[in-house]
């Protein structure tokens, strides 16, 4: 990297930026702010656990590729961990139930 400053001063670093070409996009994308249903659009079939904040599991369950919808009604309002397991990811999400 080579800088000029103001008063005509060059200097060069020696500190390099590397970027990926390949960013890695997220398999799962979770609603985070739910009433009765948390939807969750997968790219591929996935395991799903819903867990408190004390760590208890409220529910599991298998769904598939595309949107999907994982009823929450029977809990009550708070702050929750979803976690997605696919064949390449494994995903946690914080999931707040108003």
């Amino acid at each position: 990297l080579k800088v000029t400053s103001v008063i005509d001063q060059t200097v060069h670093s020696n500190i390099i930026t590397l970027k990926s070409t390949n960013q890695a996009q997220n398999t799962f994308k979770v609603s985070t702010i739910v009433h009765d249903n948390i939807v969750v659009t997968a790219t591929e079939k996935y395991q799903y656990q819903l867990v408190d904040i004390h760590g208890r599991v409220l529910q599991t369950g298998n769904s598939n590729a595309g949107v999907n919808r994982i009823n929450v009604s029977n809990i009550p309002n708070g702050m929750y961990m979803i976690q997605m397991i696919g064949n390449n990811q494994k995903q946690t999400e914080r999931i707040i139930k108003q």
